[in-house]
């Protein structure tokens, strides 16, 4: 049986912003990074992660063992961590966290190995209120590993035909995006939004980026039992 398959992407984020009325524009734009001179006004966005902010959190599943004995590095470097949240000389020295995010391709069992998670200032943030999401980020290369093709049908050549290992994986860095409800009760869950954003990372495999995505991209849902239901 072919070995667990790990894909490593190692992010830096300097910021994440929603409630605004959209001036930069929809989509991935490499930028010069600089957030104290493009950050939106306090008034008209909410950031999770800035000079006055730090409100990011996250898990990991990474232990070492089992499907995770393969991973590249020490299972401490997995982790999201404020410790991690430090000058960047290549965004004009302010401070960015770099994370390592790992997507295990072997099994549906804990796929997302690790994950950010953030909590906006205002609890009573509505979905309505919310007009776009932005993220500042860089893909740092050389700790970065996105399987081609040829390394996945090594891995998994005896499990899956070509048409299988073909759906597999696009070779791109996939991130997705979610605002989560709450209040859920037995009769009623709550909503949810999301997104996924794709980097290719032949095109913003090296500098940093703004991905802004408009309300009108999310897709909006309900979920039970981690069914989805829109």
């Amino acid at each position: 049986m072919a070995r667990p398959f790990v894909l490593l992407a190692l992010i830096a984020m300097a910021s994440a912003c929603t409630l605004d009325s959209a001036e930069p524009m929809d989509g991935i734009h490499p930028i010069d990074c600089n957030p104290a001179a493009s950050a939106r006004h306090e008034s008209e966005s909410l950031s999770v992660l800035s000079p006055e902010a730090y409100r990011v959190g996250g898990w990991s599943h990474i232990n070492g063992v089992g499907a995770f004995e393969t991973v590249a590095l020490e299972t401490s470097e997995y982790r999201i961590t404020a410790a991690n949240y430090v000058s960047d000389p290549t965004c004009d020295d302010q401070r960015t966290l770099g994370v390592v995010l790992v997507k295990k391709t072997y099994d549906w069992d804990r796929q997302h190995a690790n994950g950010l998670e953030a909590r906006f200032a205002l609890d009573a943030l509505t979905f309505g209120e919310v007009t776009d999401i932005v993220l500042e980020l860089r893909v740092v290369p050389e700790l970065t590993s996105v399987p081609t093709a040829d390394d996945l049908a090594a891995a998994y050549g005896d499990l899956l035909d070509p048409a299988e290992l073909a759906e597999l994986d696009n070779q791109l860095i996939n991130l997705e995006l979610t605002l989560f409800g709450h209040g859920a009760t037995a009769d009623q869950p709550f909503m949810n939004a999301g997104t996924i954003v794709s980097l290719d990372p032949e095109q913003f495999g090296d500098g940093w980026v703004r991905v802004q995505i408009p309300r009108s991209e999310l897709t909006f849902y309900t979920e039970e039992s981690y069914e989805r239901f829109e």
